[in-house]
C-alpha cells in the first residue's frame, strides 16, 4: 500500500502524462537543434569549397595576368628574402632608412603562403606619400596590415623633418 493519497484519483495519471509529453517535446527540440547545426556546418563547408575552387582557378598557369602578384621562389623562406630585398630597394628609392626588418613566421592560408614582415625606420616627411603609394602599387603585391607613424624630433643640422614608421605587412607566395 502506498502513502500517496489524493482527492482526485486521476491526478497521478495526468502528472505522468504531462511529464511524458514534456520529455517528447524536449526530444523533438533537441533533434531540431542538431539538424540545424548540421545544416550550418554543411553550408560552411560548401562556402569553403567555393573559395578554394576560386583560388585554384587563379593559378599563374591559368591566369598569367595575376602571376606577378605572388612571390615565386623554391621555398617560402626564399620568397620572404625576395620580399625583404624588394622592401629594402623601395625604401632606398624614397630616402627611407630602415632600422629594423623582422621576418615573422610563414603561414599557409587557403592554399597560399603568407610571408609576414615587420618594418621600422624613418622617411623624409616629403617622401612619405610617394613611399606609401609605391607600397600600394608594388609588384609582387605587398599587403599592409598596420601602419604606425610619428614625427621624429629634428636633429641638429638636419634638413627637413623625418617621420618614423612601423609597418606590419605581408607578401603572398604559392
Amino acid at each position: 500500500m502506498t502513502a500517496f493519497r489524493t482527492r482526485d484519483p486521476k491526478a497521478p495519471t495526468r502528472a505522468l502524462a504531462f511529464a511524458g509529453g514534456g520529455l517528447v517535446a524536449l526530444g523533438v527540440l533537441g533533434a531540431a537543434m542538431l539538424t540545424g547545426a548540421a545544416q550550418d556546418r554543411r553550408a560552411d563547408t560548401i562556402e569553403m569549397r567555393d573559395i578554394v575552387s576560386l583560388a585554384s582557378q587563379d593559378t599563374p598557369e591559368t591566369d598569367p595576368q595575376n602571376a606577378d602578384l605572388f612571390y615565386a621562389d623554391d621555398t617560402p623562406q626564399l620568397a620572404q628574402a625576395a620580399l625583404q630585398a624588394n622592401l629594402q630597394t623601395l625604401a632606398q628609392n624614397h630616402g627611407a632608412e630602415i632600422d629594423v626588418m623582422r621576418a615573422e613566421e610563414v603561414a599557409r592560408i587557403d592554399g597560399l603562403i603568407r610571408l609576414p614582415m615587420t618594418l621600422s625606420g624613418t622617411v623624409p616627411e616629403g617622401e612619405l606619400g610617394a613611399f606609401l603609394a609605391q607600397l600600394d602599387t608594388a609588384r609582387p603585391a605587398v599587403v599592409v596590415e598596420e601602419v604606425n607613424l610619428r614625427r621624429t624630433r629634428a636633429a641638429r643640422g638636419a634638413t627637413g623633418r623625418q617621420v618614423a614608421f612601423q609597418f606590419r605587412l605581408h607578401g603572398l607566395s604559392r
